[in-house]
């Protein structure tokens, strides 16, 4: 199976093309296929009658490879992750923290506010500079533009970034409920194993008892047997004479 190199890493994610996103997304579907059409196919070889290590074997063994698979994931979701057009999301987390990176919206807003009272007050009291006030409008409105396209950007960042978080929470808590119904599963047919044994030791015995009164009684039938032949042996003598 395709794997990144350990355990998951953004920046390892965001060296991939699309092509190689869209195929190691669909290995990590396919591997999971896979464990979980293994578990059912060793599942079915076990039984209550199979020792305890092949139950602790088994169980230590998916453990190992889910976890295995945890670490080819992403992370955020890669169901998601893969289901979005033109997979947008590695260059939205990427331009959100070179965002970050730049003063905060607050900050450039009254940036641009002051700038934009100034500019009006220059036009207002420069008339003569039309050509110049005509740039610095210019100018005004791209930076307006810009700072509405941030403030939108940066909304639906944190939208996406909300999303993905409740995503990976959600598969997380739902990994760990798997986990745990595994153990409970063990740990029912462990004590589903003991609880036959005992039946069983408790069976042998009474089969034990029971061949032991029948022996007994195969004995006294083979006395009263050769009782009553002797019987038989002095009644016909008897009559003989």
């Amino acid at each position: 199976m395709v794997k990144i190199g350990g355990a998951p890493s953004e920046d390892r994610w965001n060296k991939l093309s699309r092509e190689e996103l869209k195929t190691l997304s669909l290995e990590i579907i396919l591997e999971r296929r896979k464990i979980i059409s293994d578990m059912d196919a060793k599942f079915e070889l076990l039984t209550n009658e199979s020792a305890i290590h092949e139950w602790h074997n088994l169980v230590s063994y998916f453990e190992r490879k889910i976890k295995v698979l945890r670490e080819c994931f992403p992370p955020y979701s890669a169901e998601i992750y893969i289901s979005r057009k033109d997979f947008h999301y590695r260059d939205i987390l990427r331009q959100f923290k070179e965002f970050n990176k730049r003063m905060s919206y607050k900050e450039l807003y009254l940036q641009l506010k002051t700038e934009s009272s100034a500019l009006e007050g220059f036009i207002s009291e420069r008339a003569s500079l039309k050509r110049k006030h005509e740039e610095c409008e210019k100018h005004l409105a791209e930076i307006r533009k810009k700072n509405e396209g941030d403030r939108s950007f940066l909304d639906e960042s944190k939208i996406t970034v909300t999303n993905l978080t409740g995503t990976i929470v959600s598969e997380k808590k739902a990994m760990q409920r798997e986990i745990s119904e595994m153990k409970r599963n063990q740990a029912n047919a462990i004590q589903r194993l003991s609880e036959l044994k005992e039946t069983l030791k408790q069976k042998q015995a009474m089969l034990e008892e029971t061949i032991e009164q029948r022996q007994k009684q195969t004995e006294d039938l083979k006395k009263e047997v050769e009782e009553n032949s002797r019987l038989k042996g002095i009644l016909n003598t008897r009559k003989a004479k």
